[in-house]
């Protein structure tokens, strides 16, 4: 069983990874929610209904949903109720459904309680369990927002024990992780597998054509205000007054994107381009005609964790990296060479760099160009990171 709150037509990798699961011969199902990723919504997408409980099938493969609670996105009770409804109707359906699987596999890319269900299947009919964690409790939940006390660190305290005490294999797709989750369970070996992220060429039209004239900085995905770009916008209006030929460019769309917009509006900051959200299958070619690609998250100790999929989506396309974030990424944006770091929280240093990309000559790009190319191959190749899932999977 591929237990995930996310699955096609959703946009996740797991859609990729069960497809070469299912191509090595493992023989599963699917048991998910109605689908409503980004809007909260299951009408945006066609041919799905919010219905109670379904069954389908996915290129042979059978997949379970469960009715999903919407408007999350917009609501801290419903949030709330989303993680914990999913717990409870997965639950219900692996007390009749779990003594099917010799395996659970869970792929964690929201809240830890949506490995509840399996936990409960363990309990009972002695599954083997695994779990990819890609969002990490219980620091995640206080990020968002919700204030620590007494009563939320320890429930928090025993679902996170709950569930890792209980897993046969654990994955994390940030070494920095590693530690966090040892404090809850030492005896457990954790697999450090990183999530890969590909933007690949098609012959499809691309309606953006970016200045060739001019150095295109461009960022890609959600502009929310865990991005920074209050700051990165600051910083690019210090630098483009000395460096006319810059031009910043944001493709995606977000709660904080009208906001953006006022502050280049009010403090009159030149060459800022909104495009707006395109297509997945027209990112490479707007990407590949981007100079440099812009990573950025504001300073938190979580974030500093992180490796968001998008910095191995960037490095995929082969362009050198400005990375305004602290933690792993800036660490693997030095060691390997992909690019210029800055300071998230200085607003000045982040200035000097997008200064410093002009003073880059030919070779310092293909320089940068060829690192970002050999890090997608090495640590975020693929083929590699299935076989790694596949391996601990075989072995459970």
């Amino acid at each position: 069983m591929i237990l995930t709150d996310r699955f096609f037509p959703e946009e996740f990798i797991i859609n990729d990874l069960v497809l070469e699961l299912q191509q090595a011969g493992f023989i599963m199902d699917v048991l998910t929610q109605q689908p409503s990723y980004p809007s909260g919504n299951v009408k945006q997408f066609k041919g799905f209904k919010n219905k109670i409980f379904t069954r389908t099938r996915w290129n042979g493969i059978t997949v379970y949903r469960i009715f999903t609670i919407q408007g999350y996105k917009k609501s801290v009770f419903l949030k709330i109720l989303h993680y914990f409804h999913f717990a409870m109707m997965c639950s219900m359906v692996m007390l009749i459904k779990g003594r099917t699987y010799g395996k659970i596999f869970i792929t964690q890319t929201g809240p830890l309680t949506q490995a509840l269900p399996a936990v409960l299947s363990k309990k009972i009919y002695k599954n083997k369990l695994m779990i990819w964690t890609l969002d990490l409790w219980p620091d995640a939940v206080y990020a968002y927002g919700f204030k620590k006390n007494s009563i939320l660190t320890s429930l928090l305290s025993f679902i996170v024990k709950s569930v890792y005490s209980n897993m046969d294999a654990i994955a994390v797709s940030s070494a920095a992780f590693k530690d966090r989750i040892m404090e809850y369970s030492p005896a457990k070996r954790i697999h450090f597998i990183p999530q890969w992220s590909e933007i690949k060429a098609n012959n499809e039209t691309c309606s953006v054509k970016l200045d060739p004239n001019a150095l295109n900085i461009s960022f890609a995905g959600n502009i929310g205000t865990s991005q920074n770009l209050e700051r990165i916008l600051l910083g690019f209006q210090i630098a483009q007054t000395d460096n006319h030929e810059l031009i910043l460019n944001l493709f995606g769309d977000g709660n904080n994107l009208e906001s953006l917009k006022r502050l280049v509006a009010d403090q009159k900051i030149e060459n800022v381009v909104f495009w707006g959200r395109l297509p997945q299958s027209q990112m490479h070619a707007v990407l590949t005609q981007s100079d440099v690609l812009l990573i950025s998250l504001k300073p938190d100790p979580l974030f500093e964790m992180y490796i968001p999929l998008k910095f191995p989506a960037y490095l995929s396309v082969g362009k050198p990296i400005f990375a305004v974030i602290s933690g792993e990424v800036k660490r693997l944006t030095i060691q390997y060479n992909v690019g210029v770091v800055s300071d998230p929280a200085d607003i000045m240093n982040i200035a000097e760099g997008f200064s410093a990309f002009t003073k880059l000559n030919e070779t310092d790009f293909t320089t940068f160009a060829e690192n970002t190319k050999a890090l997608s191959a090495s640590l975020f190749n693929k083929e590699q990171i299935i076989n790694s899932v596949k391996s601990l999977l075989t072995d459970l």
